[in-house]
């Protein structure tokens, strides 16, 4: 978009301006030229005449100097006669010679020397012609300077040498004197030729600037009277451009009145023009628009990192050597998040920004800014966005459901809902951050049970978000420095999502037991546990290449008593795990030790006189000491663990956080399933005997005791 204004000027509308005034700016331009180059040679003429003045002083200080140096040496001499202290009287005799001696040097030579006040003063050369007058000087001074030296040498002393020096010098010194003045007296004249030059450059700058006045005058005039009509007929033509300007105006206020998006015009400095539609100060929420910087506008209302990026984006829309369509197909701030606080009251808006170059000639002179409110886009496809994530979730859960027997799916659905109950709870519980501390472990170890669970009825999603649970709750675990309270921000997050997942399960769990009740739920029988157990396990086995079969037939937990039946499920489920993880070696291991490349693992459950009794049995390498010494020795969890028990060794299993595995994933775990199974058991009273054999298996015999009717029978 190019705008055209008749009150600018291009670079041809500029060379006839000059064209036209080229006699008036070269009249001015000489003016200027008269006037710096009487300036300068007025400078050098008194710098000149400052210099020639100060020779002459010094030519008539020579001869003063030539009469003070006969007066020391008749001093002199008449102290050698009555033999007084010559020495003061030699070292002011050496001063004034140096003096003279470095004056006179100075004028023929050029070069530095005392002034009259005794401060350097540095000299020119006197021309051939000066020199003339005081070569009398310079050839009449060497034989007094020689016969002062010999005064020096004798220290005043000897009555002859100082009478012959005083006699040399007094027949001097009217010499010295006339050469002297003579010297002054042409200096003097210098000194007054410059003077006169001066005046005469100032003369002749003043006339040449008179004529220069009067021309430029005249020339004024004549133009003044060419450019009347050349004003009158610009007159006419601004008139026209205003009537056009302001029926353009008329159109224009029209035009942003009604539409619907915000428009505005943004100068080379991020200023907003005086026109912007109606629709603008709606969107923006801001009364005050015009006259103000964009990017002051928008600063308060955007994050730092949505606000830096419009700023660079208008930076780039600016700058000639990007191209527009290329900025324009990766506009960043289509939609950006806008924040705005009314009233005490916070608003929240999508915006979609678009920018449009105006040119001026080649320059950019300006944007043409389009702001468009498209909140509530935005919000519909957020909300067809959440319906269609919650039906392919309902659709996950619906298919990892179907296989689940009813009384199984019950069962996890409560227990589950219970344990997080119980995890919001500890939450609430803790006041303070080394109580929220303390609360890790045991939110971890429920967490673990559920994921455990889930992976028993093979219930992906709800493994894939307790594994993301546990993920959170280590790392704020794990964490060296203090914790705050918004650490726990995420663990609640995690809680809220598995519990969606529950919820989206209860949903489903009607209908399924209806549908399972109507065309399968016969089949669901006291074995269903096991089968779901040879299930996870192939599954396992499916991950870790392992072969494995696992043997249920004398299992049954249902013989035991309620309250130890979701204990005892958990714990079998984790030991289990640990079996095929840790225990059932691959099948070229198996066969390296002359074993059957199928792994064997055996669950049963007996009940006895004095109690129930779970038993967990493989054929796999067994439990290896000295990996469980080396991860020991690494945590420190023995003190001296050289004297150690192997019982003692075998017990650290249970500590928590313990654990051999090389990597952590869904199935391996995290060193916290026997710390679990420990802590379960040690709640209703149980205990735990632990054999293995190295290379041929390990066995778990969990005893848990009668319950107050059993022994009332």
């Amino acid at each position: 978009m190019t705008l055209q204004n008749p009150f600018t000027f291009s670079k041809s509308k500029w060379f006839a301006i000059l064209s036209r005034y080229r006699l008036i700016i070269s009249a001015i331009a000489a003016f200027v030229v008269i006037d710096i180059a009487v300036m300068i040679i007025n400078m050098q003429l008194s710098i000149e005449r400052s210099q020639l003045a100060q020779v002459a002083n010094l030519a008539n200080r020579q001869s003063v100097l030539v009469d003070n140096l006969s007066r020391l040496v008749g001093q002199l001499h008449a102290l050698s006669e009555r033999n007084g202290n010559t020495s003061p009287v030699i070292q002011e005799l050496q001063m004034v010679q140096g003096i003279f001696s470095d004056t006179q040097t100075a004028m023929l030579q050029g070069g530095w020397t005392p002034g009259m006040n005794l401060q350097p003063i540095k000299l020119q050369p006197l021309d051939n012609k000066t020199k003339l007058l005081i070569q009398p000087m310079a050839q009449s001074w060497p034989p007094l300077a020689l016969l002062l030296e010999e005064v020096y040498f004798v220290n005043g002393k000897d009555v002859a040498v100082v009478a012959k020096a005083h006699k040399q010098l007094s027949l001097a010194a009217p010499q010295f004197m006339m050469a002297g003045q003579s010297l002054a007296n042409s200096l003097d004249k210098q000194a007054e030729a410059k003077t006169t030059a001066m005046k005469n450059t100032q003369l002749t700058g003043l006339v040449l600037a008179v004529l220069n006045f009067f021309f430029i005058n005249f020339r004024v005039i004549r133009n003044m009277q060419k450019s009347e009509d050349e004003v009158r007929d610009y007159a006419a033509k601004v008139e026209t451009y205003a009537f056009e300007v302001i029926r353009a105006k008329r159109e224009s206020d029209e035009i942003l009145g009604y539409v619907n998006d915000g428009l505005f015009v943004m100068d080379e400095k991020g200023i907003v023009g005086t026109q912007h539609s109606a629709s603008l100060k709606k969107i923006l929420m801001e009364e005050d628009i015009a006259g103000r910087r964009f990017i002051d506008i928008m600063r308060p209302q955007l994050d730092q990192k949505t606000f830096n990026m419009l700023s660079d984006y208008v930076d780039l829309m600016f700058k000639r050597s990007v191209k527009e369509k290329m900025l324009t197909s990766h506009n960043p701030v289509e939609q950006i998040e806008m924040t705005k606080e009314v009233g005490g009251v916070s608003h929240k808006k999508y915006l979609d920004f678009k920018f449009s170059r105006v040119y001026e000639g080649k320059s950019i002179k300006s944007l043409l800014v389009t702001v468009s409110d498209v909140t509530i886009k935005i919000a519909l496809e957020e909300k067809l966005e959440a319906s269609s994530e919650k039906s392919k979730r309902q659709m996950e859960l619906m298919f990892g459901l179907i296989h689940v027997g009813p009384s199984m799916l019950k069962q996890f659905v409560d227990a589950t809902s219970n344990q997080l109950s119980e995890i919001n709870a500890l939450l609430k519980s803790s006041e303070n951050l080394s109580e929220k501390k303390s609360i890790i472990d045991p939110i971890f170890r429920i967490v673990h049970t559920i994921k455990g669970n889930a992976a028993l009825l093979d219930l992906g999603l709800f493994v894939e978000q307790a594994h993301m649970f546990e993920e959170a709750l280590l790392c704020l675990n794990q964490k060296s420095e203090s914790i705050s309270g918004e650490d726990f921000i995420n663990i609640a997050i995690q809680l809220d999502e598995l519990a969606n997942v529950l919820r989206d399960t209860m949903e489903l769990l009607g209908k399924l037991i209806q549908l399972q009740t109507e065309f399968g739920g016969a089949a669901e029988n006291k074995h269903a546990i096991v089968r779901a157990m040879q299930k996870m396990t192939l599954r396992m086995c499916e991950k870790t290449g392992k072969q494995i079969e696992l043997i249920g037939g004398e299992f049954d937990i249902d013989q035991f008593p309620e309250k130890y039946r979701a204990i005892a499920a958990d714990i079998t489920v984790q030991l289990l795990r640990n079996a095929v993880a840790h225990g059932i070696e691959l099948p070229h291991e198996r066969r390296a030790f002359a074993k059957s490349e199928i792994g064997r693992i055996k669950l049963k459950t007996t009940m006895s006189h004095d109690g129930y009794e779970l038993c967990v049995q493989d054929d796999g390498k067994g439990i290896n000491l000295d990996s469980i010494r080396q991860k020991a020795n690494e945590l420190g969890l023995l003190e001296s663990s050289d004297k150690a028990t192997d019982s003692k060794w075998l017990n650290v299993i249970f500590e928590s956080g313990f654990s051999t595995a090389d990597s952590v994933d869904v199935a391996s775990g995290r060193g916290v399933g026997m710390d679990i199974i420990k802590q379960r058991v040690a709640e209703v009273g149980g205990s735990i005997v632990l054999r293995h054999a190295p290379g041929k298996g390990c066995q778990f015999n969990i005893k848990f005791p009668l319950d107050d009717l059993a022994k009332v029978a």
